[in-house]
């Protein structure tokens, strides 16, 4: 998946109201701040190492711009704008795919397949069908 979609995945994850990130959905929370605490929540769960600084690093960004903003048009325009940013540079970055990996990890929890189990021999060898043998 790629980095945007899976950035805004996990902030969506963790937004407070529930709701996706626009503008048009009614609220409990400014936009910012709903976007700020998710993005609080994201960069408490990526790990803090040389990997994802980069990740990190534009995450913190981010939550100071919105901070700045006034408006929840304003907060949308600054989040699509420094997304695209981000994206851009972890594109860049040697360590991409594995803050990629962070992300997905954080989005899609790594759940055990269920087990199959083995479907016994059933009776169809010995039932006729009509025609069919």
């Amino acid at each position: 998946m790629c980095v945007t979609c899976m950035l805004t995945s996990a902030l969506l994850l963790f937004t407070p109201s529930g709701s996706d990130l626009s503008v048009q959905q009614p609220r409990s929370l400014p936009l910012a701040q709903d976007a700020q605490v998710a993005i609080t929540e994201v960069v408490k769960r990526i790990p803090a190492n040389a990997t994802t600084q980069a990740l990190r690093q534009g995450l913190q960004q981010l939550h100071g711009k919105l901070a700045a903003t006034t408006s929840d048009q304003e907060a949308k325009v600054v989040l699509d704008q420094e997304l695209l940013t981000l994206r851009d540079r972890i594109a860049a970055d040697p360590n991409a795919e594995q803050m990629n990996q962070v992300l997905e990890d954080l989005v899609i929890p790594n759940e055990p397949l269920p087990e199959l189990e083995p479907s016994p021999q059933s009776s169809l060898k010995q039932q006729r069908w009509g025609w069919i043998k």
